[in-house]
């Protein structure tokens, strides 16, 4: 009794349209909250570092890059590869179960493209999981040589400029640089990779989609349930590919 206007879908189809309307207040307020603790959580990470590696014996070049490392790079990757993206997939995760609820609710039959979904990010995760880790990790080995071999031409700067060696550690951080850089690229385009699948697959399944409804029912779909349908759909689309990069980045996090 209390919930009957819930068959009425004039009132569900309000509900929806109220939804969108706040939302972008809702959310630009919660990314100004975000953000600020995102920034808090950067800097109680940086200063327990600080703590924890005052007594660490950070003589050697190797250490101190690797240190050096961690404070410019690492703990950035960290907090917005795994603290942001988790959030990311905390809010695409209940925009998502709302889109779904309102296909199901005019389209009952959409039902089985929840699983369809789910598997989808899923094997994309997985398909780019093993990779990220290993691209991850190079990232961390370059950087780390990287820094070390900027330390090494400084502190060695008279001597080689007196043997005039510079050439030679140009070429070897022109190197480092370029299997960075390249290994970088390696993984933004995997990143990518996920959102040409998934559009491909998710327009297959909105055809299969409006095919199966015509079949079920021998009445034409309401317009503007259709409407909302393909809508609804096509928003599930960068919503499917996000929650696939932020399943990566949250790895790329994980191994820093």
């Amino acid at each position: 009794e209390y919930l009957s206007f819930l068959q009425n879908k004039a009132y569900i189809t309000l509900i929806f349209l109220s939804f969108y309307l706040i939302k972008p207040i809702a959310l630009a307020s919660l990314i100004y909250k975000l953000q600020k603790t995102v920034g808090q959580a950067h800097t109680r990470l940086l200063s327990d570092i600080f703590s924890k590696s005052f007594d660490v014996d950070v003589y050697s070049k190797e250490k101190s890059s690797n240190l050096i490392r961690i404070y410019s790079r690492d703990s950035l990757v960290f907090i917005h590869s795994f603290l942001v993206q988790a959030s990311v997939l905390a809010t695409e995760l209940v925009i998502f179960i709302f889109l779904f609820s309102g296909i199901v609710y005019y389209q009952p039959g959409a039902i089985w493209l929840f699983p369809i979904l789910a598997t989808l990010v899923f094997i994309g995760y997985y398909l780019i999981k093993k990779r990220v880790t290993i691209w991850s990790k190079d990232i961390q080995k370059y950087d780390s040589k990287m820094i070390k071999g900027i330390q090494e031409s400084h502190s060695a700067h008279d001597e080689i400029t007196i043997y005039q060696v510079f050439n030679g550690f140009s070429l070897r951080m022109k190197d480092i640089f370029n299997r960075k850089t390249s290994t970088y690229a390696k993984v933004e385009s995997l990143m990518q990779m996920p959102r040409l699948l998934l559009e491909t697959i998710l327009i297959v399944l909105i055809v299969l989609t409006v095919y199966y409804a015509s079949q079920m029912n021998s009445e034409i779909i309401n317009p503007s349930t259709a409407v909302f349908i393909v809508v609804a759909v096509f928003r599930l689309l960068p919503m499917a590919n996000k929650a696939t990069q932020s399943l990566g980045w949250f790895r790329n996090g994980m191994v820093a």
